[in-house]
């Protein structure tokens, strides 16, 4: 299928039509049963010129497509409703055997360019996304991937050539085949050329929160198409990184999708490793410079366990210090710290943030977002509200919960109270033990019956032990049942 190309020359038809921002009333109606951002709302349209009378930077997004027509269309509303009045997005679909080129061209009309014929892979649909491309800002968003609404708008204001920010990265959140959030992100702490190089260590730059400037490009583009590797973005990080510093956000701008057929979710995280490494030892300098001696013996420690032997040391120490164990506890802890010192950092910053948290509750407010949620996660874990209707017969008297709390993770024992069709049957206390049972009276009646819950205090597991879980969390439900 030949290409679909809208023209560049000022003043075209197709230049005026490419600069009219979608909003929902003209993109295409959304498939039946899809509400929410990007289906049914949008991010509000930005001001033809900023706030100081300027232009604003002209921004491309390349999107790669193929037999991914199940998210496809999510994508493409994800950019196109974002509001932002100088966007000009490309779509390369490599001759997808699916839905696919449908989709694209229903949305023809608001896309620069598009590409619908068999490609060469994955670089190769990139390097003809970029080689079209004029923004002065640019980014990729894969076909299984969003923005989060104004991710755009941030990304403009952020990305600035003539202030050195040529490389932008945000958080991104991880989401399911549905596009449900279970509150969990991308870690985000690559921060510097070598952090990206020690791949080993979990420091990865998270790409569809990724922007960056033409001059970063010209740096680090276009892609090697004769590299078997999937992990193409991680090349092009590599040699961003070496010349401009990483300037990470703190605001979510994407969501990376996990599904069956994502590369991340079908590729073992050993083979990953050893794939990412091939490309990682490209960048480390001669044999014997300083930088290629200290990562090959942070690889060797790696490899050897460093992390485990530390934590072992550690727990002997806390061992010997729970017996009194004097100048050993003391050698164990200096040998686990000495092994692995990010662990010792780790260990200390959860210490630290424990501790506030008992004195100065609470550390962190949770998004309101999070904090309306009314169902359990996909875990099972509660936040401060739980809506659930149940069947009832009419003879059922009692409302019987089964449960566990998160020892140590609470500052204060947790408070529950219930209602039942709008009426309140009661409220508990919990503390202790991790299980617990309660038990509430039933109002009479029968039918489908709406029990709420509300619980106090909630934690953040991130706050606790900076793990990326920005979830308030109060308890985690095992059952929830009517009896006689």
């Amino acid at each position: 299928m030949a290409a679909t190309t809208h023209g560049r020359a000022g003043g075209t038809l197709a230049e005026a039509a490419r600069l009219v921002i979608a909003t929902l009333e003209t993109l295409p109606p959304p498939p039946p049963g899809r509400t929410g951002w990007p289906w049914t709302v949008a991010s509000s349209p930005l001001a033809a010129r900023r706030p100081d009378g300027s232009q604003w930077p002209r921004l491309t997004v390349v999107t790669p497509s193929h037999d991914q027509a199940e998210f496809l269309e999510e994508t493409l509303r994800s950019v196109l409703l974002q509001g932002y009045p100088n966007l000009e997005y490309i779509v390369v679909d490599g001759g997808s055997k699916d839905r696919s080129s449908e989709i694209v061209e229903r949305y023809g009309p608001w896309l620069a360019h598009a590409l619908l014929e068999p490609d060469h892979g994955h670089a190769a649909a990139l390097n003809h996304g970029f080689a079209r491309a004029t923004g002065e800002v640019l980014a990729f968003l894969n076909s299984d991937d969003t923005y989060l609404p104004g991710a755009l708008a941030r990304a403009a204001a952020e990305v600035d050539a003539a202030e050195g920010r040529h490389l932008v990265v945000g958080r991104c959140r991880f989401v399911d085949a549905l596009g449900r959030w279970d509150g969990s992100e991308h870690p985000l702490e690559a921060c510097s050329h070598w952090r990206v190089l020690a791949v080993w260590k979990g420091h990865a730059i998270p790409q569809p929160s990724a922007f960056w400037s033409r001059q970063a490009w010209d740096a680090g583009g276009p892609f090697d198409e004769s590299r078997a590797s999937p992990w193409i973005d991680y090349t092009l990080f590599c040699r961003m990184t070496r010349r401009h510093r990483v300037r990470v956000i703190d605001q979510a701008l994407a969501t990376y999708r996990l599904h069956s057929r994502s590369i991340t979710v079908l590729t073992e995280e050993r083979v990953k490793l050893e794939q990412i490494l091939r490309t990682s030892r490209e960048y480390w300098g001669s044999g014997w410079s300083p930088r290629h001696l200290t990562l090959a013996l942070s690889l060797a420690l790696h490899r050897w366990g460093r992390g485990a032997h530390a934590r072992a040391a550690i727990e002997r120490w806390r061992a010997a210090r729970a017996r009194a164990g004097g100048w050993r506890a003391t050698g164990n802890l200096a040998l686990g710290l000495a092994l692995a010192p990010d662990l010792g950092w780790r260990l200390a910053r959860g210490w630290a943030r424990r501790r506030w948290r008992w004195m100065n509750r609470p550390t962190a407010v949770a998004r309101p977002a999070l904090l309306a949620r009314s169902e359990p996660w996909a875990d099972g874990w509660v936040g401060p509200r739980l809506r659930i209707e149940l069947p009832s017969t009419g003879a059922e008297r009692e409302l019987h919960i089964e449960g566990a709390l998160a020892t140590g993770c609470l500052a204060e024992p947790l408070e529950v109270a219930v209602r039942i069709d709008g009426r309140r049957v009661g409220e508990a206390r919990l503390e202790g033990d991790q299980a617990f049972a309660i038990q509430f009276p039933l109002p009479p009646g029968a039918g489908v019956r709406t029990v709420e819950i509300e619980a106090h205090p909630y934690f953040l597991a991130d706050a606790l032990f900076a793990n990326g879980d920005h979830r308030p969390l109060c308890w985690r439900l095992g059952s929830a049942t009517l009896r006689p």
